[in-house]
């Protein structure tokens, strides 16, 4: 069994295990990115992430860390600018 030290590692896992190389890896994982913005978890689940992407292939790697990298970028600042809008 695999240790869970934080409570959303089973529901990263699957998307590394079974969609590695589908493109649908980028779109749960997104998902999963803005609950975690919202939940202030993100730098813990960015060191929990690296560990599982060194074990992929080395391009496929580079390519899902740059993804999630800008991705996150562009969610913090959706969530960023809806939260400190003057209405």
């Amino acid at each position: 069994m695999i240790p869970q030290p934080y409570p959303f590692t089973f529901d990263i896992l699957p998307c590394f295990t079974f969609l590695s190389n589908q493109k649908t890896l980028y779109l749960l994982i997104i998902v999963k990115i803005v609950k975690l913005i919202k939940n202030k978890k993100y730098k813990v689940y960015k060191m929990h992430l690296k560990e599982k992407v060194k074990r992929l292939k080395k391009k496929q790697a580079e390519e899902i860390e740059i993804t999630l990298s800008l991705t996150f970028l562009q969610e913090e600042k959706v969530l960023y600018d809806k939260g400190n809008r003057k209405s």
